[in-house]
């Protein structure tokens, strides 16, 4: 059985929508510390909703990323565009 995909855009589309719409939605991906160079791997959440972003000027690379919420836990947190590996369960592809 395939598994179902997604195009990045249309993922990031589609979170947005849903948080609009005041809904959550799950996601995974990988973790990555740009300033200690580490990463956790990869990082499973299955209630998010996204948040407001930071303004493009407010600190390096914030154009590329996706803030959001956690909704089970209410704890913060971002993560790179490029590094979101499922939306709802389907792979996520460039």
């Amino acid at each position: 059985m395939e598994q179902l995909t997604i195009n990045i855009y249309d993922a990031i589309s589609l979170m947005r929508k849903r948080s609009s719409d005041g809904e959550h939605f799950s996601i995974a991906f990988m973790s990555c510390d740009t300033s200690r160079e580490t990463s956790a791997g990869l990082i499973e959440l299955p209630k998010v909703k996204l948040r407001s972003g930071a303004n493009e000027d407010a600190f390096k690379n914030s154009k590329y990323i996706i803030n959001y919420l956690n909704v089970e836990t209410n704890i913060p947190g971002r993560f790179y565009q490029i590094l979101l590996m499922y939306f709802n369960g389907m792979r996520v592809t460039l």
